[in-house]
């Protein structure tokens, strides 16, 4: 395969064509024209990279001093890119930016040099080599106070302490003594005093980032799962990276009625909590006695079976409808979590209560709860459907949410002991009788 992906890379230097310029009108853009600064020749840039980009951070034409790929050719590298970046270690530590980006250097050397000085692929494995490395990632936390540190899966949620940034502070000015210290200080100023996660991941930069980001996202909503009681309470705000941490400020509106009188009001409302979760030692031992410390060893150890990802998807689930403030929008996520579960494709999701009902409950709930807890899914099956298919904003009992968001919790922690038995959704199926 890197033999013919190889030639297909030979195959774009003869298609690399100059760039179009239209040409230049004789009058300066600053004649006449009040506010326009004078423009003055600085000289060639030499080196100079230009690309057009789709809007997606995606590069869909590139030249370099002029010479270059036009949108259909680049199109025919983004090709060849698309099937390395499914090749290792690329796979693993690279993104497909970065082989389209290297890449097109090679392509663009070659064509200049009218001779190849080295084959694509080498060239794409050297660059590769040269950016690859072992990064340690800190993401700042918002809404959350803890006063020690504690892991979830290979995630440490923690904090800089005076003591650690003096340390830093140390090998800064060691390494650099001729700069001051509030240089080093600057790097730290919005970290301290906050809490972080830290977490390790090696790769080229980006692909480091991004790998690092999936380890804290899944620990976080990890940790959302089992915070069911902050979840169902209005008042608290439920934490999350920077990176993906959204805050509604108070709205405001304005309304009148078809009376003839004034009547316009003008109404104040917040549809978010503002208190943040505050994780103390002895809240945190009992979470993890609770079932976190399983989910924390799962993540760890987790193997690349079909059911393993879908466990995983599953926490990904849990954390995003935690955090859900739209009761009606959370109900909705909450049974999908189910039916992506358990209901085949061939059934329907017209079947989804029916299965749920007598086939996955009574594994999980004990037989003295599981009329009660039938009864609930039955109910949220209701607001569910009224919500989606008529519109209709049913109530929804806080008590009830409550029950439903710890039932998941348990189906959760058996789905983890399952997986030691189990590798994909045919299996979990059939533990679970569905066919």
């Amino acid at each position: 395969m890197n033999h013919e992906l190889n030639n297909r890379i030979f195959d774009l230097v003869p298609l690399v064509t100059k760039k179009f310029k239209p040409k230049k009108s004789n009058k300066s853009p600053s004649e006449d024209l009040v506010g326009i600064p004078v423009l003055f020749n600085l000289g060639k840039v030499k080196n100079i990279k230009s690309s057009k980009p789709d809007g997606y951070g995606n590069t869909i034409e590139a030249f370099r001093n002029d010479f270059g790929l036009n949108i259909q050719n680049y199109e025919k590298l983004r090709d060849i890119a698309n099937q390395i970046i499914e090749i290792e270690p690329y796979a693993s530590f690279a993104t497909v930016n970065f082989i389209e980006e290297h890449l097109f250097d090679w392509i663009i050397e070659t064509h200049k040099e009218n001779k190849a000085k080295i084959e694509p692929f080498n060239y794409l494995q050297d660059a590769f080599e040269n950016d690859l490395k072992e990064y340690n990632f800190y993401f700042k936390i918002h809404a959350l106070g803890i006063n020690s540190t504690f892991k979830i899966g290979q995630v440490e949620f923690t904090y800089f302490t005076d003591n650690l940034l003096k340390n830093y502070t140390k090998k800064f000015q060691e390494q650099f003594p001729e700069k001051p210290e509030k240089e080093c200080l600057l790097i730290f100023k919005d970290y301290v005093s906050k809490p972080i996660v830290k977490v390790s991941s090696k790769g080229i930069q980006e692909k480091a980032k991004r790998n690092a980001q999936r380890q804290v996202d899944i620990a976080i909503d990890s940790l959302k799962c089992f915070l069911v009681e902050e979840s169902v309470n209005s008042s608290f705000k439920m934490m999350d990276a920077e990176y993906r941490f959204t805050d509604t400020f108070p709205n405001s509106f304005i309304y009148d009625t078809s009376s003839d009188k004034f009547d316009f009001n003008l109404h104040f409302e917040r549809t978010d909590g503002i208190v943040p979760i505050s994780l103390n030692n002895e809240k945190i031992e009992e979470l993890f006695k609770g079932g976190l410390k399983d989910v924390s060893e799962f993540i760890s150890n987790s193997s690349k079976s079909e059911l393993s990802r879908m466990i995983l998807n599953t926490i990904s689930s849990m954390g995003t409808y935690s955090s859900e403030r739209n009761l009606h929008e959370r109900v909705v996520k909450i049974i999908s979590v189910y039916e992506t579960l358990f209901i085949p494709l061939k059934k329907g999701k017209g079947k989804g209560l029916a299965i749920v009902k007598s086939k996955v409950l009574p594994k999980i709930i004990g037989e003295t709860e599981l009329q009660m807890v039938i009864k609930i899914f039955i109910d949220f099956y209701d607001i569910r459907d009224k919500y989606l298919h008529n519109g209709l904003e049913k109530h929804i009992d806080i008590n009830n949410l409550f029950k439903i968001q710890k039932i998941t919790v348990f189906l959760l922690k058996r789905l983890i002991g399952l997986n030691k038995e189990l590798n994909d959704t045919s299996e979990l199926l059939e533990y679970f009788e569905i066919n």
